[in-house]
């Protein structure tokens, strides 16, 4: 109930032009999330895990579930018949601007 309150209240902005479509998925703690930033990222690349309390693999593989959740709601999404030729546009906030850039990597741009 709370998490659909959240959703109307992030989507409120868009109510007069268009149907939301905001799929519920896994999303990584919040330590994880605060975690996430350019020099912890330079890091993870180099090999680097000391800075986290736990092994880097552990903040990717909660990063690549909750995508894998966004990303196969939107595969549906955009496989629906019913949606064909419709315009749509994608917004995120947080956690979801990250998983969202990276979908337009990985689905759209390709």
């Amino acid at each position: 109930e709370q998490m659909e309150m959240r959703v109307a209240a992030g989507g409120s902005c868009f109510n007069r032009s268009c149907r939301i479509y905001a799929p519920l998925y896994r999303q990584a703690a919040i330590l994880a999330m605060t975690s996430h930033t350019p020099k912890l990222l330079a890091a993870l690349r180099e090999g680097k895990s000391r800075p986290l309390p736990w092994p880097a693999e552990a903040l990717w593989r909660c990063f690549d579930l909750a995508y894998d959740d966004l990303e196969r709601a939107f595969v549906k999404f955009a496989d629906d018949p019913s949606r064909a030729g419709r315009p749509f546009i994608l917004a995120g906030h947080s956690q979801g601007t990250l998983h969202l850039v990276r979908l337009l990597q990985e689905q759209v741009e390709n």
